[in-house]
């Protein structure tokens, strides 16, 4: 897919993304601090630093027409707002990518995230190998589950996901048998290794898919988007109802190792809002507040909508299935078929709404900002800070 606008202005974006997603994969690790200074302290200095350098982007280098600066507007008010009352900063981080990305080459986006994957997971294991980094036990009943370095064997399964993803985007116009073989070992490995069930499934899955794009079966946008909106409903309503008062629903819900039970008991304790609320589910956080009750968020459409409110799952919802409808019809089959994979993969995980664990995420800017590369015109421009600035100025002068 070649997301390309026709502008060939300075872009930072590339160098931004490169030192975050980095750093983030880092702050996944099983230490509470590096060089004497707590992991804490580190994620705020990063937070920092990649908030002010996409702000530069954003208002410096890229301009805007009218549609897309009020439709900016809206979005980042609505999820600044719920971010504040959240404390959850991953949608508004994830958002700012997104409209940063105005001038970004997708796939490039995708080979880079694919390169520091390689070398960071290579880079953790061998710390936890060498002894830097401890590996706590996690056990699965009588199994034993290693992370290898990770905070936990799931967030090692996601990452060997994601690895498998990316590789399979960047390789789907040239597969080759040994692509199979090397995904199926990935999947082996999550298996045996970390045990991460959803991780093994998704592997699986992505193994299916590039089965089917070699055979060239076809499917249709349609099904696709309805497959993807019911990933959303199925979640919210199985954790709204007492899935223990239904044998059938509860049996279901401990085949996905009690996702919807988990929410449903978050939801009773904290209830629904409009724009978000803050949910103390860590340990670190319930012992703020003196809360023994351990809570979990798994689901990410349970999360989304108990941290970040109503508003903010309608508009996510709608925004992600507006991205799968709009790629779908331009053909992108591989890249639909990711974030359908993805829309499913939230049932079981909170990862589908993190840029960090889900860089198809990326794939919303070339909607946003489509009409650009609809017709040879330069887009008429609403809005560019420089300008804006130099008009102030001139003023200014003119009034001397």
């Amino acid at each position: 897919m070649n997301t390309k606008t026709l502008t060939k202005e300075k872009c930072l974006t590339y160098y931004i993304f490169a030192f975050w997603f980095t750093t983030e994969v880092f702050q996944g690790i099983n230490l509470q601090s590096i060089a004497g200074i707590p992991l804490e302290a580190l994620a705020e200095v990063q937070a920092i630093l990649t908030l002010t350098m996409l702000v530069i982007q954003i208002a410096w280098f890229q301009d805007y027409t009218k549609r897309e600066f009020w439709c900016i507007a809206g979005i980042t008010v609505l999820l600044g707002v719920s971010m504040l009352l959240s404390g959850a900063r991953n949608l508004f981080s994830a958002w700012l990518f997104i409209v940063a990305s105005q001038k970004v080459d997708f796939d490039k986006i995708v080979g880079l995230a694919y390169r520091i994957l390689l070398v960071t997971l290579v880079a953790v294991i061998l710390l936890y190998f060498a002894g830097v980094i401890p590996d706590p036990l996690y056990y699965r009943g009588e199994r034993l589950r290693l992370s290898l370095g990770f905070m936990h064997p799931n967030t090692f399964g996601m990452r060997l996901f994601q690895l498998s993803t990316c590789h399979f985007y960047l390789r789907r116009d040239r597969l080759r048998w040994w692509d199979s073989a090397l995904l199926l070992a990935f999947a082996a490995f999550a298996y045996v290794v970390p045990n991460s069930q959803t991780a093994t499934i998704g592997i699986l899955f992505t193994v299916l898919v590039m089965l089917g794009i070699r055979l060239k079966v076809k499917i249709s946008v349609w099904w696709a988007v309805s497959f993807a909106a019911c990933m959303p409903v199925v979640s919210v309503v199985l954790s709204w109802v007492d899935l223990q008062k239904y044998p059938v629903l509860a049996r279901i819900d401990r085949l996905l190792s009690s996702r919807f039970t988990c929410v449903h008991t978050v939801w009773q304790r904290y209830g629904v809002t409009i724009f978000g609320n803050r949910i103390y589910v860590t340990p670190e956080e319930r012992a703020l507040i003196g809360l023994e009750q351990h809570l979990w968020l798994d689901n990410a459409y349970g999360s989304i909508l108990l941290r970040h409110g109503i508003a903010v799952l309608l508009l996510f919802t709608a925004g992600y299935l507006y991205t799968i409808c709009w790629h779908g019809k331009r053909r992108h089959g591989v890249l639909v078929c990711f974030l359908v994979l993805y829309a499913v993969y939230g049932v079981e995980e909170n990862y589908l709404h993190m840029l960090s664990f889900n860089i198809f995420l990326l794939a919303m800017a070339p909607v946003l900002y489509g009409q650009r590369t609809a017709s040879d015109a330069p887009p008429e421009v609403y809005f560019h800070f420089p300008a804006l600035v130099g008009k102030i100025r001139e003023c200014n002068r003119n009034r001397e």
